[in-house]
């Protein structure tokens, strides 16, 4: 049987209330700038997607138009038909690899504060027993 020594309790948890209360301010601190950097991460991967899209979506369209045209007429046409498939085929590749690096980056998120909660806890979880 487990025997709670209720006064004991209730001063340690008066007596550490204002440390309790600046230990929980800091982990807001911590949060909020955990916060900040992963609103930034998340606004260079929607950026940077969107600006890869448009400049994709026009270089394709342009320079495919100019190699077609400028085959059209000759043996070539098929050939610089089926590398400007190849090329637009790896232009998606290095933005699908691109994009998935920056993604990977929200498993870092908050890296820090959930260490110090870890830590903290196991710091109380040792001193409680």
């Amino acid at each position: 049987m487990v025997h709670l020594d209720l006064p004991g309790l209730i001063h340690l948890l008066r007596s550490a209330g204002g440390a309790m209360l600046v230990q929980i301010s800091l982990y807001g601190a911590l949060a909020q700038v955990e916060w900040a950097q992963e609103r930034r991460r998340l606004l260079d991967v929607i950026v940077t997607a969107l600006l890869g899209m448009v400049g994709l979506i026009a270089m394709l369209l342009f320079s495919g138009m100019l190699a077609l045209a400028l085959a059209w007429g000759t043996a070539y046409r098929l050939p610089v038909a089926l590398v400007l498939v190849l090329l637009y085929g790896l232009g998606c590749v290095i933005a699908w690899v691109r994009l998935r690096a920056l993604l990977q980056g929200g498993i870092r998120s908050f890296a820090v504060t959930r260490c110090e909660l870890a830590a903290d806890l196991a710091a109380l979880k040792a001193a409680l027993r």
